[in-house]
């Protein structure tokens, strides 16, 4: 079997085709973010896809695609990237300054 760093490196070249649909800096765009799953979260994710037990007729044809090892190489290298934080809400003003009635 394939050590973690061999899957990894194979992965970067997988992880081209995901960026089609899915954004690699953990912004839902619409489309189920994937970056920072655990790999049995992952792993298991794809199988319920390649197993028909998903919604997503892209998505189990992606899955059914991908052998074994390719789909740990994207489990493993997927769950290293960290999503982006969100930018924040700016801190609240109170009622006086959201109505505008700055004193």
């Amino acid at each position: 079997p394939k050590s973690d760093a061999q899957l990894i490196q194979k992965a970067k070249h997988l992880v081209r085709e995901s960026t089609t649909c899915h954004n690699l800096y953990g912004q839902d765009v619409g489309i189920p973010v994937m970056v920072g799953l655990t790999v049995d979260r992952f792993l298991d994710t794809m199988d319920l896809y390649k197993r028909n037990k998903r919604d997503n007729q892209v998505m189990q044809v992606i899955s059914k695609s991908l052998s074994d090892d390719e789909t740990r190489a994207l489990a493993l290298y997927l769950s290293r990237i960290k999503p982006a934080v969100q930018a924040e809400a700016a801190p609240s003003q109170g009622p006086a300054m959201a109505a505008g009635n700055a004193a």
